[in-house]
């Protein structure tokens, strides 16, 4: 079973860019923030040596929360792959109490075509601005109302595009019947 906790702390989600393509859509994304709290929900990570700053809540000196859209980016992942991300994360997650567990978020080239992030805990597409929605369900619903839909059915709610329907997702972990108005039973 995935299990994700919270700290005291706010915990946000690494971000990476594998793409020179993608650059343009960071601003758009680190700038998605947590609902009603008005706390941004990304860092983003630009190279392999972030180190631990001597106060572990003091994320600012390794990771941006935000980016101007006029504002230069340069970062060492750049066509880096998925398991390169996932392993430069795991070895930090454990020692920084500020980064998310279990959970990245990558823009690579089809980030661009359709505005999405590859969210690695789930292993879909969504669109940015429904990061608050999926990561929402994942923590604070049920498991047994969750996973069903958000693992069970993702083909279903998966679009021709490869992108997560978060939206009817949502509809459905909140509304016992399927699409068709007939109530879901289990045997």
């Amino acid at each position: 079973m995935l299990q994700l906790t919270i700290s005291s702390l706010v915990t946000r989600i690494l971000l990476f860019c594998t793409t020179e393509e993608a650059k343009p859509l960071l601003p758009k994304v680190l700038s998605v923030e947590k609902a009603s709290q008005g706390i941004y929900k990304f860092f983003l990570v630009e190279d392999h040596v972030t180190e631990a700053p001597e106060d572990p809540r003091d994320s600012a000196s390794m990771f941006r929360s935000e980016l101007n859209t006029e504002e230069s980016f340069e970062t060492e992942f750049i066509n880096a792959s998925e398991e390169d991300c996932q392993d430069w994360a795991v070895q930090r997650m454990a020692r920084f109490q500020f980064i998310e567990q279990d959970i990245i978020a990558i823009l690579d080239k089809e980030s661009v075509a359709h505005e999405s992030v590859a969210h690695e805990s789930v292993l879909v597409k969504y669109h940015y601005q429904h990061l608050h929605e999926l990561h929402s369900a994942l923590l604070n619903m049920a498991p047994d109302v969750v996973y069903p839909i958000y693992f069970g059915r993702k083909e279903e709610l998966t679009d021709e595009n490869g992108i997560f329907d978060v939206e009817r997702a949502m509809k459905l972990s909140t509304d016992p019947c399927d699409d068709d108005g007939v109530e879901e039973r289990s045997e």
